[in-house]
């Protein structure tokens, strides 16, 4: 994470604050310095197929499971 992403995001975020003026399309502008800068492919356009319909509504009842084991956690926490 350290040698990899940490700088990655450092780049990104002096690209942005070196932006004048600054962009008004954040997330537009920070995807076209991410593929400059780690030289990657245009993202797809357009919406999303079946496939990838059915892994974000499972990534997201993940996401729902996770959140509910660490509010028992939180919970079982500050019984203690």
């Amino acid at each position: 994470m350290r040698k990899e992403v940490r700088p990655l995001l450092e780049n990104l975020a002096v690209s942005f604050y070196m932006a004048s003026p600054p962009p008004e399309d954040i997330v537009g502008f920070l995807i076209a310095n991410l593929q400059r800068q780690a030289s990657l492919p245009a993202p797809e356009e357009g919406g999303l197929d079946e496939d990838e319909r059915l892994e974000t509504k499972e990534m997201e009842e993940n996401i729902k499971e996770l959140q509910a084991q660490c509010a028992q956690l939180q919970k079982a926490l500050s019984r203690k």
